[in-house]
Order: C-alpha cells, then structure tokens, then sequence
C-alpha cells in the first residue's frame, strides 16, 4: 500500500449548491452521465433505504486501523462522507461500532468503506449510512502506515479528497471535484428528459413508438 504516514489537512470546498443539486439524483443517472465511470465494484448499502451525498474526506489504511479512521475524521466537516480504502478485505472487519459516536459528533453524512463492518444492529438501530462490503465478526485493532486526504484506491475507482460521493440502493458513485458542474448539468438532462416521456406514456404511447422501433422490429419479423 504504501509504507509511511501522510496527512494533507486542506479538502477542497464544494459549493453547497452543487451538493444540493446532486442529492436529487440517483446513481444510476450519475453514473450514465459519466458513461459508466465513477461506480465502485461490490460496495452496497449495509441496509436498504440508506441514501448519502457529501464531500468525500478519504483515508486508506489498513483494518481495524482505528487510529488512523478517526484521526481522518477529525479532518472532516459536517456533512462530508469518510470514505475508507481497505483493501477490499473480506472476513476481517474494518470498523466497527467504535466510532459511531465520532461521525456523529462530526455531523457527517455517511461512511463508504471498501471492506466489512462489525455489529450490524447498531448500525441499523442508529441508521447512519454506511456503504460497505458486508460484515464480518473478526475484529482486530492495527496501527500502521495510512494516507489521509490523499489520492486512494478504492473499490476499484481512484479517489480524491474533495470527490463528490453519492450512495443509494444501486451501490455508489463517485463524481471527480475538478467535474462537478459538467456531469450535474448532464444529470439534470437526463433527468429532464426521462421526465418529459411521462406525459406520454400516461397518453398510452408504449416505449416501442417513443423511441422508433417498430420498422426494426418489421425488418427482424421478415428474417
């Protein structure tokens, strides 16, 4: 991973405008926006209806490096998601119930881990969105090399301090800080566009005259 420790206090601001404007979409439009780009590989809600979107604050360590977790927490501000890269490591927990008071102290958003988490009823109980690989019950505290606020791999996506995280049922996406107004303004076509068929579906219009299939489906019938 790396073999040292390294702290970079300063997160780039997001406009809270921008954040607004992006907690009216789902990941799946996001992710279209970006042609595909952005999503993390296996990282799902650890409770369905969990919905998160913030300023990403990052720390890639080991598991159960809980020194390391919160020392990134107390870099954050409220309404920031921690995003912690931990290798993808499955049955072994990364965090567990531990530091529920400090995100909370912290008033932020949410967690995304890339690894497992510990104690799943509090969790629940307490419904702070945590996006995760899963749990698993073996816990064991370290304490090693970490990098907080830098650029970190996680989940198979590049991550950088000040990214924008959202987080639904479909998993999490990722939008790069330095692609905000581009990809919101691709969002909101989207959805402006998926809105404007209603109307004709409501008329009775099916999805095949919409979008003009019937003279391929008349071509594929006489094959």
């Amino acid at each position: 991973m790396f073999d040292r420790k390294t702290v970079e206090m300063h997160v780039p601001k997001i406009d809270p405008s921008v954040v607004s404007g992006f907690s009216i979409h789902d990941t799946a439009k996001i992710s279209d926006a970006m042609a595909k780009y952005g999503t993390l590989r296996g990282v799902y809600p650890l409770s369905r209806g969990m919905h998160v979107c913030g300023r990403a604050v990052t720390v890639a360590c080991e598991p159960g490096d809980k020194e390391s977790v919160f020392e990134a927490v107390e870099t954050a501000e409220p309404g920031d998601v921690l995003v912690i890269a931990a290798g993808g490591k499955t049955g072994l927990a990364s965090i567990d119930r531990g530091i529920l008071s400090a995100v909370r102290a912290k008033q932020l958003a949410g967690i995304v881990l890339d690894g497992q988490v510990r104690d799943r009823s509090a969790w629940n109980e307490d419904g702070f969105p945590v996006f995760c690989r899963g749990t698993a019950l073996e816990y064991v505290k370290t304490h090693g090399p970490c990098r907080i606020n830098g650029e970190i791999s996680c989940a198979g996506l590049l991550i950088h301090a000040g990214d924008l995280v959202v987080g639904d049922d479909d998993g999490v996406a990722v939008v790069p800080g330095t692609d905000l107004a581009r990809v919101l303004s691709t969002t909101d076509a989207h959805l402006n566009t998926e809105n404007s068929w209603q109307p004709k579906f409501d008329a009775g219009v099916t999805m095949t005259e919409l979008f003009g299939c019937e003279p391929k489906i008349d071509k594929w019938r006489e094959k």
